[in-house]
């Protein structure tokens, strides 16, 4: 199975999520899921991540600083099981302004964690 999380530049929320969710489905000893993080913006591809966000998610043990965004056009989309967005203004699991725009890295990257716990169970069903 694999998994796509979308954000609008794959900066910041989308690969908060993807190395959250990676190291959470690590931990429980599933290693059958692919998880990768894209971003809607073509201009943003090839972009380090927000160096806040690879802050915060060092605090709960993942190691990111090596990410660089990746535009969802590249994707083959049809490879995908599920694809989770966090672009503002959609109802999904996971919605989380751009912290980008809020300037709350801290609170986004928390919030993705909890959000991520929810992933995992809904995962092992």
């Amino acid at each position: 199975m694999k998994l796509l999380i979308v954000c609008q530049g794959n900066i910041c929320p989308s690969p908060a999520a993807h190395y959250l969710l990676k190291k959470m489905l690590a931990e429980e000893g599933n290693d059958t899921i692919q998880i990768e993080s894209a971003g809607l913006l073509k201009e943003s591809s090839g972009r380090n991540i927000h160096p806040k966000i690879a802050r915060g998610l060092k605090w709960f043990g993942c190691e990111a600083s090596g990410h660089q965004s990746v535009f969802i056009g590249d994707k083959k989309l049809e490879e995908y099981s599920y694809l989770f967005t966090s672009v503002s203004n959609t109802e999904t699991a996971l919605s989380v302004a751009d912290s980008i725009y809020t300037k709350k890295y801290w609170q986004s990257v928390h919030r993705i964690h909890r959000l991520s716990k929810a992933w995992v169970a809904f995962l092992k069903e």
